[in-house]
């Protein structure tokens, strides 16, 4: 019996050590697999942030180049918009009451730009052989060396081929009736739309008002140039064969009807 017995606790403790091994392998196993499973939700973490930082990556730099288009889409708009600048009046010009055609009557760069917002325009329209041309072109002339810094000069010769957008101004403004002048403030709205020849001081004190009216030393509409006892003209535009004398004045001035291709 001693001897059985002895067996069968010998048997006993070796199942107990293999329960208890098997026991440790399985604690093993799971520690194994809770420790994998770790690893796979912090790689999953991990590479949740690294997609959310790919994304804002991405993002910053969807803007940068966005900023960077638009940042030479302005470059170029304002290399675009200079104006027509280096004006000079031809010299061989004959200003006396004879149509004779002698050449564009203003040279200068930049000669087929058109219009710009946030700046007063002016836009001069003619053709080579008028005489009533050739005279105001020599007063636009003036105009531009005074105010070039302020304005944005616009030159049109209607016997020069003209781009889509100078061609455009002409059907809006011009009619083909010259020499015509108009006069933009910094928002694009007319201030003098005029056919014909003006005076000198007549042209300067529009383009002196476009100019104060641009930098907020007056408001627009008020003390225009042509008004009588310091009222504002009827209209605010000399408009088609209007005053020369009087922009802004129902009357006619002497020979403001000049304007017309003679």
């Amino acid at each position: 019996m001693w001897r059985l017995n002895e067996k069968s606790n010998g048997a006993s403790r070796e199942e107990s050590v293999a329960a208890a091994s098997r026991k440790r392998s399985v604690g093993r196993d799971e520690s194994k697999e809770t420790s994998r499973k770790g690893e796979v939700g912090r790689s999953r973490k991990q590479a949740g942030r690294s997609r959310k930082e790919n994304g804002r990556s991405r993002e910053e730099v969807d803007t940068a180049m966005k900023r960077g288009m638009l940042l030479v889409a302005l470059i170029l708009a304002a290399g675009l918009a200079r104006g027509a600048d280096n004006l000079k009046i031809n010299p061989h010009l004959d200003y006396s009451d004879h149509n004779k055609k002698q050449g564009p009557l203003i040279t200068g760069d930049n000669m087929d730009d058109g219009v710009v917002k946030g700046k007063p325009n002016y836009i001069y329209f003619y053709m080579e052989k008028c005489y009533n041309a050739k005279r105001q072109a020599r007063i636009t002339v003036h105009q531009y060396d005074r105010y070039r810094d302020f304005v944005h000069f616009v030159i049109i010769d209607l016997d020069q081929p003209v781009n889509d957008v100078q061609k455009a101004l002409i059907n809006k403004y011009c009619f083909k009736v010259i020499p015509h002048t108009t006069l933009l403030d910094k928002d694009g709205t007319v201030v003098l739309d005029y056919t014909g020849e003006t005076d000198e001081p007549t042209m300067a004190g529009w383009v002196d008002y476009i100019v104060r009216t641009a930098q907020g030393e007056e408001q627009a509409g008020s003390s225009k140039p042509g008004s009588q006892g310091g009222q504002t003209g009827q209209s605010g535009q000399a408009g088609q064969n209007g005053s020369a004398g009087q922009p802004g004045s129902s009357e006619p001035a002497g020979d403001g009807a000049k304007g017309q291709d003679n």
